[in-house]
């Protein structure tokens, strides 16, 4: 019997949609198996569907499954690929992605309106055209269009646009496995805390009898925050499931309870704060948070006290935390936290202050370069910017505070001497600039979730200048804009540089001009540079196929800098225009329903880079 522990916090009172007489139907051949849950980790965001596997094949009917008006139809080479929203009398919807094709009566009005516009990538309301569907009627095809192999995505939305569980209308699975822990983590939430006698996250060892699981003793000198490291399957399945529900229990007390029945979508990246962000980007183990992130309004959770967090008294201290599968499956791990008074003879850290916002100096007057050949490792320095004006650095582990802020961990292969500290925090915005004036960040007010410290400098390599930008503790939330003053040299763009030697690529992220200034917008720290690009696409490899009983003709487009522009392309046959279909990847594809190749076939190609490099080719083919 399905699970079912709504939490009043998340949908009050119960809406129509999910009212016990409202029936949804598969979405398709019930007997596929279910492949993904709801909820899932992402590389940035959670899974907001249940997915179907397609046991590596397209070409399964889908169904509607509930009646409904189609609401918008969405085609795209990427994310999810083709896909359709039904809305129901209710206003809810429901979302079938990775389509392969839809149902004739939807085709004939895309394609009718794709023709027309000359337009592959296609986002559009369709409410208006009036096609409905009864609940059990086909609505399309499965595929593996967008991300992914062959599988059917498949959302309930509320009419506000949140996502909910699917488990929650009545879809469900043979489940009779139990969750299982793999890992316990302990982080410290105060500057003070030492946790097993360090001043960092410890991943604890856990061992197992059956659904019991145990950790080893933790000892905390402050207060702590805990996350666990847990997975479901269900019967017959090796694929890997998120759990529904997590409750800590602290000396047999409830003081945390997650459970994911619903989330907005437009926070749906709150993913990377409801888990560890630093263990997730190192080694993309999600440790899910038993504790609220400042910045989180995830309506997940249920606390009681301080968000979850464990400012504990001195002494021993019982923790219990149990995971629910959506079947009602149950396994608890169990351990003890010790609290003890803090050590004494720990003396307080020498610092040494930063002159200038730009040279670390010694009170010698030794730079950064040489200072990091008398303290090794250089990566386990830290450093604490307390305000505006006063940045300072400290040789041992200085792990983040609450009270006086950030700290960041200077990476490794850090390549500049010129480098600046920032305090990053939310609801201010900050425009940064380096001294001499070439290079900028704007951060908007939101950008972050929580205060944070960012590390901001460049060098120049060759005859590139190259900005970086660290700050491994913690997620954006929304982009910041980069600027480079360079003159404006024609061609110029702003790229990302990703990886290193012979795997380095460079990823075009615009080219907005003001003045002697070139912008761009990332949400990520990493590597940037300015390149120029003149060169226009290269088109080449005209070839006649098939798809289905459907004649194309496709052509190779290459362009090895800031990339094709694919909306702007265009392709005739014979003085006729098609659909200049892409897999953004290099492939261009003349497409028009119906079309019969007929003798010779004469075409002719246009496109434009994403700097506005244009290319024409004509090509005969027999």
């Amino acid at each position: 019997m399905i699970f079912f522990l709504v939490l009043a916090s998340i949908l009050p009172p119960r809406p129509t949609f999910l009212a016990d007489t409202v029936m949804y139907l598969s979405p398709i051949d019930p007997n596929l198996y279910i492949s993904s849950t709801f909820a899932e980790t992402r590389t940035a965001h959670f899974h907001a569907a249940i997915d179907y596997g397609t046991q590596g094949r397209t070409g399964y009917p889908l169904y509607a499954s509930r009646s409904g008006v189609l609401h918008r139809v969405f085609m795209s080479p990427l994310g999810y690929g083709y896909a359709l929203y039904l809305k129901h009398y209710d206003g809810s919807f429901t979302v079938y992605a990775h389509m392969r094709n839809f149902a004739p009566k939807i085709e004939r009005v895309v394609d009718s309106i794709r023709v027309a516009e000359s337009i592959f990538l296609f986002d559009r309301v369709m409410e208006s055209y009036n096609i409905r569907f009864n609940a059990g009627d086909v609505i399309g095809w499965s595929g593996d269009t967008g991300a992914g192999p062959p599988h059917l995505h498949f959302e309930v939305r509320s009419p506000s646009n949140h996502a909910i569980n699917p488990f929650l209308v009545g879809f469900d699975m043979a489940d009779k496995v139990p969750p299982r822990f793999q890992g316990v983590a302990i982080e410290p939430l105060h500057e003070s805390t030492l946790i097993q006698g360090r001043r960092a996250i410890v991943q604890a060892s856990i061992s197992a009898d059956g659904t019991d699981y145990r950790f080893n003793p933790i000892t905390t000198t402050g207060p702590v925050g805990l996350a666990v490291q847990v997975s479901d399957r269900s019967d017959h399945m090796r694929n890997v499931f998120a759990v529904y529900r997590l409750e800590l229990r602290v000396n047999k007390e409830l003081v945390f309870v997650s459970q994911v029945d619903s989330f907005p979508l437009q926070n749906q990246n709150m993913m990377q704060i409801d888990r560890i962000f630093p263990i997730l980007q190192q080694n993309r183990r999600a440790y899910q948070r038993l504790h609220l992130h400042d910045g989180n309004s995830l309506p997940f959770y249920r606390t009681m006290g301080n968000g979850g967090k464990l400012d504990l008294p001195i002494g021993r201290h019982d923790i219990s935390i149990t995971a629910y599968d959506i079947a009602g499956n149950v396994s608890t791990m169990n351990g003890v936290l010790n609290r003890i008074e803090p050590i004494s003879d720990i003396t307080k850290p020498e610092f040494y202050r930063l002159d200038g916002h730009r040279q670390f100096l010694h009170p010698t007057g030794e730079s950064v370069r040489q200072l990091q050949n008398r303290f090794e490792p250089f990566h386990n320095w830290w450093v604490l910017k307390q305000s505006v004006d006063s940045i300072w650095v400290q040789d041992s582990v200085f792990y983040p505070t609450l009270e006086r802020g950030r700290a960041v961990s200077l990476p490794t292969d850090i390549k500049f001497d010129d480098i600046t500290f920032h305090r990053i925090q939310p609801n201010l915005q900050r425009l940064l600039t380096t001294p001499d004036g070439r290079m900028s960040l704007d951060i908007p007010e939101d950008a972050v979730y929580d205060t944070l410290s960012m590390a901001f400098g460049y060098w120049e390599e060759g005859d590139q200048l190259r900005m970086q930008i660290w700050q491994p503790l913690e997620p954006f939330r929304r982009s910041f804009r980069i600027g480079f003053n360079n003159g404006l040299e024609p061609g110029a763009g702003i790229y990302r540089i990703n990886g290193s030697g012979k795997d380095q690529t460079f990823a075009f992220l615009g080219s907005l001009g003001d003045g002697p200034w070139l912008y761009a917008n990332s949400s990520s720290p990493g590597i940037y540079t300015i390149m120029v690009d003149t060169i226009p696409p290269v088109i080449s490899n005209p070839r006649l196929s098939k798809r289905g009983n459907q004649s194309i003709v496709s052509l190779t487009i290459r362009d090895d800098r800031s990339g094709v522009n694919w909306s702007t392309a265009r392709i005739s046959v014979n003085g006729v225009r098609g659909i200049p279909e892409s897999d953004l990847q290099g492939r261009l594809t003349f497409f028009l329903p119906g079309w019969r190749p007929s003798g010779k076939s004469q075409i002719e190609v246009y496109v434009i880079d994403r700097m506005g490099n244009e290319s024409t080719a004509e090509f005969s083919l027999p």
